[in-house]
């Protein structure tokens, strides 16, 4: 049953797009955190597939899946914490 359980889980995070991997980034700091601070995580969490700064701030500041900018220099929160854009 764990076989089956962890297969599913890989298969799933196979089928995340960058966005998606982003948010979970984020989730996984828990607070708000400049965009080195989350590519950091981002490329810990998906190896497979390692980002730049550049490229991940792009895809933070498209602020998808409740992901926010909180008005300080490429510092991103999520809006299930209670931030929003200013």
């Amino acid at each position: 049953m764990q076989f089956l359980a962890e297969s599913i889980i890989r298969f799933r995070l196979k089928r995340l797009n960058k966005e998606q991997k982003v948010y979970l980034a984020l989730r996984t700091i828990g607070k708000p955190a400049h965009s080195a601070k989350i590519t950091e995580v981002y490329n810990s969490l998906f190896p497979e597939h390692p980002s730049t700064e550049y490229n991940l701030h792009a895809v933070l500041s498209l602020e998808k899946y409740g992901v926010v900018w909180i008005g300080i220099r490429s510092t991103f929160a999520l809006k299930e914490w209670g931030y929003e854009h200013p």
